[in-house]
């Protein structure tokens, strides 16, 4: 889903809407975010609504990325540039407004999959880095995910719904997408020959039996959109 133009807390209430009903069903929540901006501002709108309503029994809400900590502890720090009303709960001992204990932060996929596990499979909500959903855990939650129709993938940043510029720079030059090359193309090229190829080509497939997460495409299958603008286009011509 998309969120649709008004004042912020229509917006806000738009997006508390979309993330309980997918809960109710019993599915999962993805948001995809940057490690700073505004994730920040989502975890206060999330926090404060999991606080008031006591939800924490019923559902997991996480933030999951390898930079949420520092992101957290630096953002603490800089309550005097926030807005007055933040400043303000600080100054009448309500608390600082990024205590998040409402929030699990997870700096891996396990350390979430550790707090699922001890809810007894709760419906979760995970905020993940990687607002393109092209990397991060954001697209590991996203391949493990998206076959439940109840769960949902909401993208709170159309801004990141973008072309893979190097992918279409490539294509342009007519060269293969960046990253495509392996091991064994690369055994192959230094003059290593047939032999050296195939032991490459070996340990490719076996690292990522273990590393990859999801099914590897054909350099010419790479799409030149970012997996959100793949996600928006294909949600936009459904709902025309």
């Amino acid at each position: 889903p998309i969120l649709s133009n008004g004042t912020v807390a229509r917006r806000e209430g738009e997006l508390i809407e979309l993330v309980m009903a997918s809960l109710r069903r019993g599915g999962n929540v993805l948001l995809p975010v940057d490690a700073s901006g505004r994730v920040l501002e989502l975890l206060l709108v999330l926090g404060r609504h999991w606080e008031r309503q006591r939800l924490g029994s019923a559902y997991n809400l996480c933030w999951v990325g390898s930079m949420s900590w520092n992101t957290i502890e630096f953002a603490r720090s800089q309550l005097e540039w926030m807005a007055a009303p933040l400043g303000a709960q600080f100054d009448s001992q309500r608390g600082h407004p990024y205590a998040l204990k409402a929030f699990n932060i997870c700096s891996t996929i396990a350390e979430l999959d550790a707090i699922v596990d001890a809810s007894n499979g709760n419906p979760t909500v995970a905020l993940a880095s990687g607002a393109t959903l092209d990397s991060g855990p954001a697209r590991d939650l996203l391949l493990r995910w998206s076959e439940n129709p109840d769960n949902a993938v909401i993208i709170t940043d159309s801004s990141r719904c973008v072309p893979r510029g190097d992918v279409q720079a490539a294509r342009t030059l007519g060269l293969p997408p960046p990253g495509q090359k392996t091991a064994a193309a690369a055994a192959a090229a230094i003059g290593g020959g047939a032999e050296a190829a195939a032991d490459a080509a070996d340990e490719d497939a076996g690292e990522g039996a273990v590393a990859l997460v999801g099914t590897a495409v054909l350099p010419a299958d790479v799409s030149s959109l970012s997996t959100a603008a793949q996600l928006l286009t294909k949600w936009c011509e459904a709902k025309a």
